[in-house]
């Protein structure tokens, strides 16, 4: 299993940078460390000046530190080679004292989840428009209905959650789970969802009528918890119907376990097509695939991510064994994985966060450029859509898009 070395470099060196190419400063310095295994850091110093006009950067004899293009940069360091990006934008400044958990966004609208069940949706020019208060404990889940006029969420509380994005209201909870909801799905136009729990159920509600339509859970171990589940398509798509069910039909959907094991259902059928082993006996954390539509014209690769640290990609044709796996801070947990375009976005650890990217071809993974996320840990990302954009959450208030 291959190992990638983790890299973090001083939060403010854009600063240092400034204010030498200002003039404010004649010099200044900033650190990157290197840490070839979690035992071991290895300290750099990047000193800046300025002459006839033209930054340099000495990163000490035989390295080097340059900038690639606007927010890319890239450092040479004992012979090893380690890019880094900044953000495009950063409202860390706007709840610096909550520690989000969640994002989603859908074209004008961002809604944000806390650890103290705390939901804030904003426009998008950054404005508050919704407070919403009715969970108990960390949000877990936020997700845009279709028609962008409701909202899901779900809670260590036990709780599922309907709003209304008109006027706040909550017209339905749901609340079936025995232990903390972990996750949501919303199937087609959202008139039925899926939500996982440490119960080690998936359950499918009408939302209609607030019933559980159908338990869904691990057939070997009816108790092991689902930390994650990811919605996908088939092109078996057809026009039967069940009781209470609207767009079911090809609809399809994985589960993470704690365990490790990784399951694989019809939402339709109601069968459990397949598992896939716990190769690196540790809890299966999150999921993530290049593309939600199974076919045989597109690709498809599923990337799942562990507790110890573990980041794998694997091929449901072939479920036996993982393609690849590789060691992102080795022994920590892969907070959440992220697929948009060529790149897995990942976050590991309480300060490492990462965009990967993917040879399309293979779906193998290459070489990472680390994100500057000013040491704070990282719990979800998110695409804006076409623009290219992520945005990314996590603690101390962080909130920046990429």
């Amino acid at each position: 299993m291959s190992e990638i070395t983790n890299c973090h470099i001083d939060p403010s060196f854009t600063e240092c940078i400034k204010e030498v190419q200002s003039g404010i400063s004649k010099e200044d310095k900033f650190y990157i460390n290197v840490e070839p295994s979690v035992y071991e850091v290895n300290d750099y110093i990047v000193h800046v000046s300025q002459s006839d006009g033209q930054l340099r950067y000495d990163a000490g004899n035989g390295n080097y530190f340059k900038r690639i293009d606007g927010r890319v940069f890239e450092a040479e360091l004992n012979n090893q080679k380690f890019r880094f990006k900044t953000p495009r934008c950063d409202y860390s400044h706007i709840q610096p004292n909550s520690h989000f958990t969640c994002i989603d966004v859908l074209q004008e609208k961002i809604a944000l989840g806390d650890s103290e069940g705390l939901i804030n949706v904003f426009d998008s020019n950054f404005n508050l428009n919704l407070q919403l208060t009715g969970h108990y404990s960390d949000i877990t889940s936020v997700k845009f209905f279709p028609s962008q006029k409701v909202l899901l969420s779900s809670s260590s509380d036990m709780q599922v959650k309907i709003w209304s994005l008109d006027d706040g209201s909550n017209p339905r909870t749901l609340a079936e789970h025995r232990a903390a909801v972990t996750c949501t799905g919303i199937v087609d136009r959202g008139r039925n969802i899926l939500t996982g729990s440490e119960d080690g159920t998936i359950k499918l509600w009408e939302c209609g009528s607030g019933e559980v339509i159908y338990t869904f859970f691990r057939k070997e171990n009816k108790r092991d918890a689902v930390n994650d589940i990811l919605l996908l398509c088939t092109e078996a798509a057809s026009f039967d119907t069940h009781d209470l069910e609207f767009g079911t039909a090809g609809k399809t959907f994985l589960a993470a376990h704690h365990s490790g094991v990784i399951t694989y259902h019809d939402i339709f059928s109601k069968e459990q097509l397949l598992q896939i082993p716990s190769e690196f006996m540790n809890p299966c954390i999150t999921l993530s695939a290049s593309n939600t539509q199974l076919s045989d014209i597109s690709p498809f690769y599923l990337y799942a991510g562990y507790e110890n640290g573990t980041l794998a990609q694997w091929d449901l044709r072939k479920p036996e064994r993982s393609v690849q796996a590789m060691h992102l801070n080795k022994g920590t947990p892969i907070n959440n994985i992220y697929f948009d375009k060529e790149s897995l976005y990942v976050s590991s650890n309480v300060d490492t966060t990462a965009e990967i990217e993917i040879d399309l071809d293979t779906g193998r993974l290459r070489d990472p450029t680390f994100l500057v996320s000013n040491d704070c840990e990282v719990s979800q990302f998110k695409s804006s859509g076409d623009d290219g954009a992520i945005f990314a959450v996590g603690k101390q208030g962080f909130w920046a898009v990429y």
